[in-house]
This record gives structure tokens, C-alpha cells and sequence, in this order.
């Protein structure tokens, strides 16, 4: 067997970035542990990438449970995101976040684990200026990712979460020019 050494995967630095939603992934149903139970939760994961200055394009994740419920974490996230809340009977087209630009604070914080830390995204807000993404993000390996994962972690289940299939990709060319205005912003 060949082994090569690799350098250590950079870790994200901490503070304040402009960013730019490149995906969202439909997880599927997984396990999650709820007030100290677990039980099975659709989640999606939102990707964004940000501009770090002297780097290339990094990028941030954040899972979420699919839902908008007035005490869901992806509720809160993205009434940050946008100004204004989400209230009862809005619904939120996920793919429309695709090329909408962001301001997210990051942090350092421990792995549950105690083995090294992780980027943490700890708030977001409508971004103070236009974020174009750098196009290296590559979403269809992504999301072939993610199917194998949940490939892996069904293992012997008789009826592992079907995931939808990888949406058109957006072109690049729709994302606005300008940042909206609170009462214009897509989601």
C-alpha cells in the first residue's frame, strides 16, 4: 500500500467574512439527538463560500433540520440572514439562497470529540456588499458525496431516506447585480 502525506486541511479563520450561498444539500433522514433522545429528522446543509483575504475560496457548512417551525434553528438562521422573521405561513423556497450573499461571524470551537477544533458559523446577516461566488465550487461532486455517505450510513436498513435528486444548477449569470433590499430579498 502507497500512502502519501497531504498537508493538514487549513482550518477557516475566525471573524467576520462576506460569503455567497453556493449549495444546498438535502441530507435526507438521520439520526439526530433531540432534549437528549434521538429520533429521525429530514436535514439539509447549507454551503457558503466566503472571501478570506491572501487565500483562496474557502467554504463553510451548516446543517440543519428541515423545517421553519418558530423555534427551528434554520428559522432563526435565516431570519437573520434576511432582517426580518419568518413567521407562520411563510414558506422558503431553499434553492432560491443559491448566489445570495451573506456576512457571517466564525468562530473556533472544540470537536464533541475533544480532537481539534472546527470553523463554526455563529451568525449571519444580509451581506454590506455584492458577493460574486469564485466558481470552484463543484455541486454535482458534492452531492455525489452525500449519496454515497447516506449509501454508507443506511448500511443494512431495508428502506434507507431516499434523497431528491440534484436540482438544475442555477446559473450564476441570474444572481442579482446588486445586494436586495430587505423587502427584495429572494427567500
Amino acid at each position: 500500500m502507497l500512502l502519501q502525506c497531504t498537508e493538514a486541511k487549513r482550518l477557516h479563520p475566525a471573524g467576520i467574512f462576506l460569503a455567497v450561498c453556493v449549495d444546498v444539500i438535502p441530507l435526507g433522514l438521520r439520526v439526530v439527538i433531540y432534549n437528549g433522545k434521538e429520533r429521525l429528522a429530514y436535514q439539509v446543509r447549507l454551503v457558503l463560500e466566503t472571501q478570506v483575504p491572501g487565500s483562496p475560496p474557502q467554504y463553510l457548512a451548516r446543517t440543519f433540520t428541515a423545517s421553519l417551525s418558530v423555534s427551528a434553528r434554520l428559522n432563526e438562521f435565516l431570519s437573520q440572514w434576511r432582517g426580518r422573521p419568518i413567521v407562520p405561513g411563510d414558506s422558503i423556497d431553499l434553492e432560491k439562497l443559491i448566489g445570495v450573499p451573506a456576512t457571517l461571524v466564525v468562530s473556533h470551537q472544540p470537536r464533541r470529540d475533544g480532537n481539534g477544533t472546527f470553523a463554526s458559523i455563529d451568525a449571519v446577516s444580509r451581506a454590506t456588499k455584492h458577493v460574486i461566488p469564485s466558481g470552484t465550487y463543484d455541486r454535482a461532486a458534492a452531492h455525489a458525496w452525500v449519496e454515497e455517505e447516506n449509501s454508507r450510513l443506511s448500511g443494512p436498513r431495508q428502506n434507507p431516506s431516499p434523497v431528491p435528486p440534484l436540482p438544475a444548477q442555477r446559473p450564476m449569470a441570474q444572481v442579482p447585480a446588486t445586494v436586495p433590499e430587505i423587502d427584495d430579498v429572494p427567500f
